[in-house]
């Protein structure tokens, strides 16, 4: 996807109702992040929660995740750090 797509795709996002559920490909362009990157947050339970499909016992493992645009928001206002030393600190890298 080009810059201007993104950045079109973007604004069409924010313009949603904060209950929109938005895939993971969506969360991403509204995160600023890649698709790959918030899956990665996803298995390691670092990111922001999300809705998973299927019923107990369902067979597969691509049921598709779904978030919530007021839940992006809330972890996007959750990882606002103050200083260069608060962020290394919360990535355990001080």
């Amino acid at each position: 996807m080009n810059k201007l797509t993104q950045l079109e795709l973007l604004a069409r996002l924010h313009t949603l109702p904060d209950t929109a559920s938005l895939t993971t490909q969506e969360a991403a362009v509204f995160l600023r992040c890649s698709a790959s990157k918030l899956e990665a947050l996803r298995g390691n339970g670092a990111g922001p929660i999300y809705s998973q499909g299927g019923a107990a016992g369902c067979r597969g493992v691509n049921q598709p995740c779904l978030y919530e645009k007021a839940d992006l928001l809330a972890w996007l206002r959750s990882q606002k750090v103050s200083s260069v030393k608060e962020a290394t600190v919360r990535k355990g890298q001080v």
